[in-house]
């Protein structure tokens, strides 16, 4: 994306460069703009400036097929990469929940999100988080109870699990933050226990 923009802008200053050159000479012929940069710039007279344009639009190959000269169009999944490195974040990181998550028979759950609440396998009174599935290594995961009356603990078992001991989480604001070291193992980054 940084290239694109890069071009235009470079494209931009070549533009205005040649249109300096043009308003020197005496006498010139009319300064004439390809079609495929009516969306992009404005020619008035021999002034030009860029077109307006909506939000959540970009300049910029196809969607899809063969390579084509750019245009500004909307903004789709595709356009947006993968893995984004370097990636900055001005004001609040926000995680929203996956939603609430229920232990099965042998301890485990499959998250969706970085965020869950999870609650204890047939609403008992406690019960062992063991292991968890779901999620890619690097991911972070902020985990605590759903019923302050039902504690879930997450068990530094070894395996699925690498803690600072087990953890209780007897509240809804009891949080444990980890991080997906390996394809089964989730690591401690900090915990909160405010019961």
């Amino acid at each position: 994306m940084a290239d694109v923009v890069q071009t235009i802008i470079d494209g931009v200053n070549d533009l205005r460069r040649r249109v300096g050159r043009l308003e020197r000479l005496e006498d010139h012929g009319a300064v004439t703009v390809d079609m495929n940069t009516s969306q992009v710039f404005d020619l008035t007279g021999q002034e030009l400036g860029f077109d307006v344009q909506v939000h959540n639009f970009v300049f910029s190959g196809p969607e899809s097929g063969a390579p084509a000269i750019p245009t500004f169009r909307l903004l789709v999944a595709a356009d947006i990469p993968a893995t984004l490195s370097g990636v900055s974040v001005s004001g609040f990181l926000n995680l929203a929940t996956g939603g609430d998550l229920t232990l099965d028979a042998s301890g485990a759950i499959a998250v969706t999100a970085s965020r869950h609440r999870v609650d204890t396998y047939s609403a008992a009174a406690s019960d062992d988080l063991e292991s968890i599935t779901g999620g890619s290594v690097g991911d972070l995961l902020l985990l605590t109870s759903v019923d302050n009356g039902r504690d879930v603990t997450v068990k530094d078992n070894g395996t699925g699990f690498y803690l600072a001991g087990d953890f209780v989480m007897s509240t809804n604001v009891d949080y444990i933050l980890l991080i997906k070291a390996s394809a089964t193992v989730w690591v401690e980054i900090s915990r909160s226990d405010n019961a």
